[in-house]
């Protein structure tokens, strides 16, 4: 549930998840609404999936420090935006104007290069802070971000090199499509 004055009940479905799952994965709830379910910290034990994706352990690799998909407050925290994100995701998936042309990759795509219709909308996982974004002037750091980004992708398309994105290997690519997905751009 989300509403237009951005109320939502992103605690009370983490917690469920976590029950459902058996052990807390999700973490970070504030003061008064951690409990056994919903921890404030990260759980160090107990935990039947791993902390990371594998598009996340290569990018831990390179010496980069993305955050985990668990952890849903503090700076750099994305599980929120993800238990938040993806009723919307679906919400667009399901428009009357996008039908048959919303498409998320790669979980509805595969790893390939041009599956994609010319009217295609392709909903695809990005981060950001991957690319250098600081020479961008605004005065909001995501504002940043998302220009820096928007330039990026839109070279790589007229460059003909943002298809390739679509297609990385990737060691497990069963795995990628059908529950992990992968973020646009990383080889």
């Amino acid at each position: 549930i989300d509403d237009v004055r951005n109320r939502n009940n992103r605690w009370d479905v983490a917690r469920d998840w976590n029950r459902r799952l058996g052990s807390p994965h999700f973490w970070g709830a504030p003061g008064a609404r951690a409990d056994e379910w919903l921890p404030a910290r990260m759980p160090r034990t107990g935990l039947s999936l791993p902390p990371h994706r594998a598009c996340e352990a290569l990018l831990h690799a390179r010496g980069l420090r993305p955050f985990t998909v668990w952890q849903l407050l503090g700076a750099g925290s994305v599980g929120s935006q993800t238990i938040t994100g993806i009723p919307v995701l679906e919400h667009l998936r399901r428009d009357p104007a996008l039908a048959g042309r919303l498409r998320v990759w790669p979980f509805e795509t595969g790893l390939a290069a041009s599956p994609f219709a010319d009217d295609a909308v392709v909903v695809a996982e990005v981060w950001p802070s991957s690319i250098e974004f600081r020479h961008i002037d605004h005065p909001v750091k995501d504002g940043q971000q998302v220009i820096a980004l928007a330039r990026h992708l839109a070279a790589h398309d007229a460059a003909g090199t943002l298809a390739p994105m679509f297609a990385p290997a990737v060691d497990d690519p069963t795995a990628v499509v059908r529950e992990e997905g992968w973020v646009l751009g990383l080889a």
